[in-house]
């Protein structure tokens, strides 16, 4: 009797609606859970999962207005694969900030969070934007992709964020904006700060555009890339970083062990207006680089344009122990490592500050591309006397300083200690 009473309620547990036990909504009030679910259908795919939404709108508006994150009550958003709406943070103040959530996806390209038309966020200007952020702070963002048409990502009002293993792509479509990270408005009373760690934000353009990284904020970024690859007849400026200055806060950036691209493709017919891997604009802002590689590529234009590494306008370089790969336009134009536009900066102790060796060889690079005092040169095919035209088979250590051999053969050489345009037998 015993074994069939059991049978009988196993049975009628079995027969009861799925519906009873497999799946919960967010829960309006008591015990909150400290991690949900984001999925494209909870209660058909997920049958076993609780505590679930099936779209980024109910998702966030119980996350802000019911949840409440906060320092000592964080959130974990889980999210399943497929493409979801924008994820928007919106805090009101400096001391009314909103944040304290982490968004873990399933991997890149397969979580996308993506700001397109039609979108639950899209807002009245019509910037199509991915992640989207106002005073808000702590905020994490892991193994996914954010993808939209204008900004990949528009940061606002100071803060702090962490991204781990997330690919921010800006769209190629000459419409809008194409701009992976756009932070332009820094009034917080505390400077925002950013932390990157093996990512990739990649912005196709050609449409017109600034740069790719524009921040006035301070960002760690380690071992990742950023990049512009310019498509079709593109008019704009190819910049993957511009740091610059919003009311008290100065943009800096210290990248390790990562690299800094721009692609120009061959056979492009516009003349670019700027094609350099970073951009200081004001006094005060700081590039650091350890490591990793800035690397311009425009050999495949038949138009005429200049390219740099650096173009500084009285910011700070830091550069010691990076590679530079910078060619010019195929059409004509310079290439320069490092372009000072304005004066280093002196009343911040910093000045610039890119020491570089080149290949050894027996032509000496671009006078254009050398920085005094900071790029050297070994050349191979130097006599004893310092006759380095074809003059021999020695190798002699060349140090640049135009002030004293001049701009068109700048190269100094220390083991004759005369110049090489000299041409001593």
């Amino acid at each position: 009797m015993k074994t069939l009473t059991n049978l009988v309620i196993l049975f009628s547990l079995l027969a009861l609606p799925v519906e009873l036990w497999a799946f919960e909504n967010l829960p309006d009030n008591g015990n909150m859970p400290d991690v949900v679910h984001l999925r494209k259908d909870c209660a058909s795919t997920n049958p076993d999962l609780k505590n679930c939404a099936d779209n980024m709108l109910d998702m966030l508006n119980w996350v802000w207005d019911v949840r409440i994150p906060s320092a000592s009550s964080p959130l974990i958003i889980d999210i399943g694969p497929g493409e979801f709406d924008s994820f928007v943070c919106a805090g009101a103040s400096d001391t009314n900030r909103k944040g304290w959530v982490t968004v873990r996806g399933s991997g890149q390209r397969i979580t996308t969070i993506t700001g397109k038309p039609g979108g639950v966020f899209a807002p009245e200007n019509n910037d199509l934007v991915g992640v989207e952020a106002n005073f808000c702070t702590n905020l994490t963002f892991e193994d996914l992709t954010i993808a939209a048409l204008d900004y990949g990502i528009a940061w606002t009002g100071g803060g702090t964020s962490t991204w781990s293993n997330v690919e921010v792509a800006a769209a190629d479509d000459t419409r809008h904006q194409n701009i992976g990270w756009y932070e332009n408005s820094c009034e917080g009373e505390k400077q925002g700060v950013h932390y990157w760690f093996g990512s990739r934000i990649t912005a196709h353009q050609d449409g017109t555009n600034r740069a790719n990284y524009l921040s006035c904020a301070e960002t760690w970024f380690y071992g990742g890339e950023i990049a512009v690859i310019v498509s079709g007849d593109y008019f704009g400026s190819a910049v993957p970083v511009q740091l610059f200055n919003d009311g008290p806060h100065l943009g800096s950036m210290r990248m390790f062990g990562s690299a800094l691209r721009v692609v120009v493709p061959n056979g492009n017919t516009a003349p670019l207006a700027k094609v350099t891997g970073v951009l200081l604009r004001p006094e005060g802002t700081q590039f650091h680089m350890h490591g990793g590689i800035i690397s311009i590529d425009a050999s495949g234009s038949t138009q005429s344009f200049n390219v740099s590494g650096i173009e500084v306008r009285n910011g700070s370089a830091h550069t010691p122990d990076t590679a530079f790969s910078v060619k010019a336009a195929g059409g004509g134009g310079n290439a320069k490592r490092v372009n000072l536009v304005g004066p280093a900066v002196t009343n911040f102790g910093a000045n610039v500050q890119s020491p570089y060796l080149w290949p050894a060889g027996s032509t000496p690079p671009s006078a254009a591309s050398a920085k005094s005092g900071d790029d050297q040169f070994v050349e191979n095919d130097c006599s004893v006397g310092g006759n380095c035209n074809n003059g021999g088979n020695e190798t002699h250590l060349m140090i640049s300083n135009p002030a004293k051999c001049g701009t068109t053969d700048p190269w100094f050489d220390t083991q004759v200690d005369q110049c090489r345009a000299v041409n001593t037998p």
